[in-house]
């Protein structure tokens, strides 16, 4: 994720490496706490030749502060990548991101807002 520190209404680049070339990728975000869906986009980029991709999302300022899961799926391998982190909290030693979960190859770091 990149800027790895931002605010609502800030565009936010997310990338990870694992997929398949070629394969659509689709993103789905979760409150953690309930593991209710909170917002999905099917298909929103192409992994590269290298099974990378990357995706820009502006962050809504609707969202309810909390704790959540952001996983980017694979549509034809189904492998995924995860992204944990907790809205309205900022981070309060403003370090670098770190892997929370890459389910193999790869993943999306996390932030700590």
């Amino acid at each position: 994720m990149d800027p790895t520190h931002w605010a609502a209404g800030d565009v936010v680049t997310l990338s990870a490496e694992g997929f398949t070339p070629g394969e659509t990728i689709s993103l789905t975000m979760y409150d953690h706490s309930t593991g209710t869906v909170v917002w999905s986009a099917d298909a929103v980029a192409t992994a590269n030749a290298d099974g990378t991709f990357t995706h820009d999302i502006v962050l809504k300022s609707d969202v309810p502060l909390g704790d959540y899961l952001l996983v980017a799926t694979g549509d034809d391998s189904g492998k995924e990548r995860f992204l944990r982190f907790y809205w309205g909290s900022p981070d309060p030693d403003q370090s670098d991101p770190t892997v929370v979960s890459d389910g193999g190859g790869g993943g999306l770091p996390s932030t700590g807002n």
